[in-house]
């Protein structure tokens, strides 16, 4: 894992700015005079004398190559005392630094990142928070990095002449923001910070992912900032929803995504689900059928939407009776059983498909004649243990209505046994009083007692 250095160890050559003149301050006053106006609408002469004995420091830190003609106009924006400008300029200073630090890293890495495309124009037309945490997310700048540069860029817009503004900046202001920008941004080369975002993208693409690598990449994912991470989970999701991905990549997003999706920020979350929704909107079926999956693998089903909830549910349970009622239904059944299972474990399930889900659920669990998928009867047995009293309402309804599992319970002793068992796992407790007469009464007519 690399880590950043910032860039206070470079060399300072001393830089010589010009000497002041008596006449600057005489400017100064007879402009602010011929207008009419205060001479405290620009800086005061020692809050400038203040600033321009610290400039040679602060700019000496800055490779020559990148001394850029907008220092130069701040330098002579802090000489008349329009502080205002002189952070407008030093901020577009900064802003260049990170775009060349996203250009370095490669336009076309971050495109295989964020799974969308990434050229020179999305670069310039990111907004400077949505670059900030572009360059934090990707480690082009540390979490204290990001934060300084992020207040920088609020006083920025709050106190320069990109904004109408009431307030002036002071000279200790000013330095605290220039030396911020200085630091984290514009003398600060590209040197990866916790997640190496580039190389693990690398390692996700090649051959499978296993032992003692695994264990590095995930160490290296726990040693990286919030920003890292929200990045990341975008990306793993990208790759495991790409129908071009082979099997190996797809796999290893999995792997690295069960292992810290647990702790996704809000942010990190919105993200995979803004996702997951352009897919559905776009009418991608392989993306979307894939983010579907994804979420279900990495127990994160419940942040989706309820409708899609319900389509997720529904699906589930048709599966799970297409294998019950086809060939070899004992040996077919388990795959299904566990993903309806592990649905249902992440979310409630929706008021709109509770009692189709019940209905279903019951049918497959009695099993049929010959008897029921062994492997599968734990899943079931899960499902219902952890029924609501409206689902236990409607596991009592089924059995009395003219129905599929109706026909099981009246025609094989095999079935009644299977569901004498199922009603064994209900609490009285969750019973709801309307249906304690009708439960009481099956439970008689499969041989069981409640206690």
């Amino acid at each position: 894992m690399a880590v950043q250095k910032i860039a206070t160890d470079v060399a300072l050559k001393p830089i010589v700015l010009p000497t002041a003149h008596s006449d600057v301050e005489a400017v100064v006053s007879a402009l602010a005079t011929a207008l009419s106006l205060p001479r405290d609408v620009f800086a005061e002469a020692e809050s400038i004398e203040v600033v321009w004995a610290g400039l040679p420091r602060l700019l000496a830190r800055i490779p020559s190559d990148r001394r850029g003609a907008p220092l130069a106009r701040m330098c002579a924006a802090v000489k008349i005392g329009l502080f205002d400008a002189a952070l407008n300029y030093a901020w577009n200073e900064t802003v260049a630094s990170l775009r060349q630090k996203v250009r370095d890293f490669g336009l076309s890495t971050v495109a295989s990142i964020k799974g969308a495309d990434f050229e020179e124009v999305q670069l310039l037309q990111l907004q400077d928070s949505e670059l900030l945490r572009l360059c934090n997310g990707l480690g082009l700048i540390s979490t204290e990095g990001y934060t300084f540069l992020d207040q920088c860029r609020a006083i920025r817009n709050d106190f320069s002449v990109a904004h109408p503004s009431d307030g002036l900046v002071d000279e200790h202001q000013f330095n605290f923001f220039l030396s911020n920008c200085i630091k984290y941004a514009i003398a600060n080369p590209i040197q990866i910070v916790g997640i190496d975002i580039k190389g693990l993208l690398g390692a996700v693409n090649g051959g499978r992912i296993s032992g003692r690598h695994l264990t590095d990449l995930c160490d290296m994912i726990s040693a990286g900032n919030t920003g890292q991470r929200d990045t990341l989970a975008s990306m793993l999701h990208g790759i495991y929803c790409d129908p071009g991905k082979g099997q190996e990549p797809r796999l290893n997003s999995l792997d690295l995504a069960a292992r810290f999706f647990g702790d996704l920020s809000v942010v990190g979350r919105a993200k995979i689900v803004e996702q997951h929704n352009k897919y559905m909107v776009a009418g991608d079926q392989a993306r979307l059928q894939a983010s579907i999956d994804f979420f279900q693998k990495v127990g994160l089903v419940r942040f989706l939407s309820d409708a899609q909830q319900q389509a997720m549910v529904s699906r589930a349970v048709d599966l799970l009776v297409s294998a019950h009622e086809g060939m070899n239904n004992f040996y077919n059944e388990p795959a299904f059983a566990e993903r309806l299972a592990e649905i249902v474990r992440q979310t409630a399930v929706p008021e709109a498909v509770q009692e189709f889900f019940v209905q279903k659920l019951c049918y497959v669990a009695v099993g049929n004649r010959y008897g029921v998928s062994n492997a599968a009867w734990p899943y079931y047995i899960s499902m219902v243990r952890n029924f609501t009293p409206n689902e236990v309402k409607f596991m009592i309804d089924v059995c009395y209505a003219f129905s599929p599992l109706n026909s099981k319970l009246k025609n094989y002793a095999e079935c009644r046994k299977r569901l004498a068992d199922l009603l064994r796992l209900i609490d009285l407790r969750s019973v709801p009083a309307s249906s304690k007469d009708n439960f009481a009464q099956l439970c008689l007519l499969v041989g069981f007692v409640p206690p």
